[in-house]
């Protein structure tokens, strides 16, 4: 059995971040608390599972 999962959450969450903003540049002085979490889950080694 072949179990999809997502081998970057955060790199995912900024892409489509980036595709529903019209913005060209977005600069962010502090983290988004969206991203924030999954760079917290990436450092403990959580698995992201796509559905």
């Amino acid at each position: 059995m072949h179990t999809l999962r997502e081998g970057n959450a955060c790199a995912d969450w900024l892409a489509k971040h980036g595709a529903t903003h019209e913005d060209n540049l977005t600069i962010w002085h502090a983290c988004s608390p969206q991203l924030d979490t999954l760079v917290l889950a990436d450092r403990i080694g959580v698995v992201h599972f796509k559905t």
